[in-house]
């Protein structure tokens, strides 16, 4: 007679689990966070709070490179008011002052400038503009996306370097009026500069 063998299932059993609710985290900061404009550096419009600034900058950054406290106008050309600062992340440097056409009788933000003439290599490395532009981009590049920008040849003998001009508050040094040449610093703001 043929054996006949018992199969056992194995009861079956159903695990629930519980997924905790989707939480959206924003991704870190990074240097494409810091857009280049005539009047901001990313988040940071002309005019806020210092602190401010150098807080939203340094969790994007890091910890400044340099920083002057705050000084006398006296120690840099051109500055009005009474008490100005520039703070420094390598090749980004932000100007703080308590008179500028930006804001009167308050310490702010009212200028800034990236790059470091003859060091396209410097860090922080990728702050672009909103029209994709940055050091390194072409004099060809620059015009196209704004058209109406003035190149200025400069003149070596008197210590004035190339330079472009889009407005009061939008302009930057080249290394030269060509074509190819390159933009090597961009400055925003109407502040002094140090």
């Amino acid at each position: 007679a043929p054996s006949t063998s018992a199969i056992t299932v194995a009861p079956t059993t159903t695990t629930t689990t519980t997924v905790p609710p989707t939480t959206t985290i924003p991704p870190p900061l990074g240097v494409d966070e810091l857009v280049l404009t005539p009047t901001a550096l990313g988040q940071a419009r002309m005019g806020t709070d210092p602190d401010q600034v150098v807080s939203y900058v340094s969790a994007i950054l890091g910890s400044p490179t340099s920083d002057t406290g705050w000084v006398t106008p006296e120690s840099f050309v051109a500055c009005e008011g009474t008490t100005v600062r520039r703070v420094e992340w390598g090749a980004l440097g932000v100007m703080f002052g308590d008179e500028s056409a930006v804001a009167s009788g308050r310490t702010h933000l009212m200028s800034y400038s990236y790059g470091l003439v003859g060091r396209l290599d410097a860090e922080p490395q990728g702050l672009l503009t909103a029209e994709g532009l940055g050091l390194g981009s072409s004099v060809d590049q620059l015009l196209t996306a704004y058209p109406n920008a003035f190149i200025d040849e400069g003149d070596p003998e008197v210590d004035i370097p190339p330079s472009f001009y889009v407005s009061d508050e939008w302009r930057g040094l080249l290394s030269g009026a060509e074509p190819d040449d390159l933009v090597l610093v961009v400055l925003a703001g109407p502040g002094c500069e140090g």
